[in-house]
Order: structure tokens, then sequence, then C-alpha cells
């Protein structure tokens, strides 16, 4: 018999895509499969059309679709909730927009074994209307090299993962980011692990929505995220002793993006908080950092010049 995968799936306010989304999972050709969806506090239509869905197509054992609800938390705290839950030998994150192509699951099964922890495969995006694909993809081949501990490397839905493997390792979604919570979360299995396989083959849809552009203006909360995002995976990197002096360049540069978001000419406790991880990683560069918490408005303007941006 065939194992269980558990795809989880957080739900907030997606009356408009839900349908689509669970279709997407029913028409997968492996079985068996538990759906676990996670309302996190949806305001809209979205949690009864999942029971209609689950009432009409939930099977025992081959297709089980189950509901579990909490106050508005955020998607990774849904995810976490979800991966408690599952039963499934492998682990499917998915988003409530999304769609899986029909061999999705069952491609990336046939290449597992015991000495592999994920497989994943690339994603392509397209926009709303699932005829409009774009070409722009998500999930790239490791290199081996130090850019993988920094560049994106998977999308939420691009992967499968062992369940134990996740659970041994305690490797959970960060609750408390509001942004770059997939960056960060692939990038632990990055570090953790290097028992994956990429299958270069495209077999899922990443929904891209006009109001998920971030454009030039990021909230002080989205800007903490991505900060924290860096620094938490910055300091694994240390403790493994994977930084090299191309990492602290590029997380340095990242940062500094971020410090330089909070405002020319400002100063608050962020841009403070920010400028003390950036001299963290580059003490040798204090003598140009300590002027430069004070006459921040003119660091960016310094930086573009040196690295020619």
């Amino acid at each position: 018999m065939n194992s269980l995968v558990s795809v989880i799936i957080p739900v907030f306010n997606r009356e408009n895509f839900i349908y689509e989304c669970l279709e997407s999972i029913l028409k997968q050709t492996y079985r068996p499969i538990e759906v676990i969806l996670v309302d996190d506090g949806s305001t809209d239509n979205s949690i009864s059309l999942i029971k209609k869905y689950i009432k009409e197509n939930s099977v025992k054992d081959i297709f089980d679709i189950r509901l579990f609800q909490q106050k508005n938390s955020g998607a990774p705290k849904a995810r976490n909730k979800g991966l408690f839950e599952a039963h499934g030998e492998y682990v499917q994150f998915f988003d409530s927009d999304d769609l899986l192509l029909p061999n999705k699951l069952e491609h990336q099964i046939s290449i597992f074994n015991k000495n592999i922890d994920i497989v994943y495969s690339k994603t392509q995006v397209f926009l709303n209307n699932r005829d409009c694909l774009v070409e722009k993809f998500w999930g790239r081949e490791l290199t081996g090299e130090y850019i993988d501990y920094f560049e994106f490397p998977w999308q939420t839905m691009c992967a499968l993962y062992r369940r134990n493997y996740l659970i041994s390792n305690n490797i959970v979604w960060n609750e408390d980011l509001k942004m770059h919570q997939d960056w960060e979360f692939s990038m632990q299995h990055v570090i953790q692990t290097d028992k994956i396989v990429f299958l270069n083959e495209v077999n899922s849809l990443y929904r891209s929505h006009d109001y998920d552009r971030i454009g030039l203006n990021l909230s002080t909360d989205k800007l903490k995220s991505i900060e924290d995002a860096l620094f938490s995976i910055y300091k694994k990197l240390e403790d493994k002793k994977l930084v090299s002096s191309s990492l602290k360049f590029l997380y340095f540069k990242r940062l500094s993006f971020c410090f330089y978001k909070y405002g020319l000419g400002s100063y608050n406790k962020e841009k403070r908080a920010v400028w003390e991880r950036m001299y963290y990683i580059r003490k040798d560069l204090s003598l140009v950092l300590w002027p430069l918490l004070w006459l921040n408005s003119l660091f960016f303007k310094i930086f573009r010049i040196v690295y020619k941006e």
C-alpha cells in the first residue's frame, strides 16, 4: 500500500480560490492523501465552502479532508498546527490560492527512498486565470556553493518533505514572521540536510495577485520581519560554521537595505536594531558604521557608489 501524504493548507478569506485549490489536490494521480485545512479566522464564506467540499468529496483512508479553525494568527501558525495534526509519512505544504498539477505527488514520491528527506521541483507563476502563465519560475537546483545559503531555493508548494525528518529536527515555521516565512523555512532545510533531490519539472502553479506586489513601500512590521528572517538564518549558518566572506557581504547588503528603508535621515529603535545586526556581521567596518548610524541619510548614496548599483 502507498504511504499517506498530508497536504497542509492555511486558509484566510479565500472563498474565490479554495474550490479550485482543493480540486487540484483531488485530481492528483496519487493516493492516499489527507488534506488538512487550518482556517486562520476567515470572515468570508471560506469555511462553509470547505465544509460543503468535505461533505461531497472526503473519503476515509483514501482522500480524507479535515478542517481545523484558529483565531487569526498568521499562516505560519496554521501550518504548524497542520503539521502537528498530520498523520502522513510525507508532508506537502500548500497555499490556498495555488494549484498542483495532477502528477505532482506521484512523481515526487517515486524519487523518495530512505536516504532522502526532501524532493522538490519547480513551480510556474500564473495570473489568476491558470491559462495566463508567466515565464517566471520558482525552484532552482542547489549548486553546492555558498549562494545556496542565501538565494531562495524553492517556494512553499515546490517541496515534499518526509514528516519524520521535520519532527526529529524540530523544523517548524517561524510564527513571528509576517514576511519571508517561506524563505526562512526553506533555508533551514538547506542548512540542516544534504538529503535533498531536485526534480527538474514544473508540477505546480503559483498564483500572482496584483495586491501581492510589494513595491517600494514596506511597513515597519514587514521590514522587521525581513530583518528577523535574515538574522535568524545567519545565526544558524554561523552555528554550523558555514559563514564565508561572500555570505557576510550578501547578508550585510540585504540588512543594509532594511536600514535604508526605515527612512533616510531618521533615527529610531528599529533602525538602531538593524544597524546592530549589520555591525555584528561586519565588525571590521566599525569605523564606517559608527558615523553612518547618525549620518544615515548618506548611507545608501555611498553604498550604491561603492558597489555601482
